[in-house]
């Protein structure tokens, strides 16, 4: 009996949660360009593009694809949680501080690595749909590619 009721409401949770990531929309892009710091890839040039889809008032769900250039071009793709500290988007505020977390994968020269990738940044919005966006990330791990951070500056949108 303790078994079907657990399960029933494991179907009906599952339920619940599939509804509420059906229905997220799209909550920014952005663009960026920036430098990265670290043993073998120090120097190196990032470029790259990412989406945010908002989960709850303060929390996105997001990722991003980018390149990175030191004597040869290679890729690197995350998934991020980010948590944004101002309240949400329906109220005029210019100063949006957030903190990002998530896994990275990246690939340069014939060698890949895997990262968790820590940062935090802030978006100045100018207007009601484009902000100017700082953020500063750290890559540990990475197996031979070794760890990195970056600073990176760009663009964020809004739908």
């Amino acid at each position: 009996m303790y078994r079907i009721i657990a399960v029933l409401i494991f179907v009906s949770l599952c339920g619940t949660a599939s509804k509420q990531l059906s229905a997220q929309t799209l909550d920014s892009g952005f663009v960026y360009g920036g430098v990265t710091f670290g043993k073998r890839l120090d120097g190196a040039g990032r470029f790259g593009v990412g989406l945010d889809f908002r989960l709850t008032p303060h929390l996105d769900l997001g990722g991003e694809l980018g390149t990175i250039h030191k004597k040869d071009v290679g890729i690197l793709g995350s998934g991020n949680l980010t948590y944004h500290f101002t309240r949400p988007r329906g109220r005029r505020q210019e100063w949006d501080p957030f903190l990002v977390g998530g896994v990275s994968g990246a690939r340069i020269s014939g060698t890949s690595g895997l990262y968790i990738n820590l940062g935090a940044g802030v978006n100045y919005w100018v207007g009601r749909r484009w902000a100017l966006r700082g953020e500063f990330k750290g890559y540990p791990g990475g197996q031979d590619l070794g760890g990195f951070a970056e600073l990176r500056f760009g663009v964020t949108f809004r739908p």
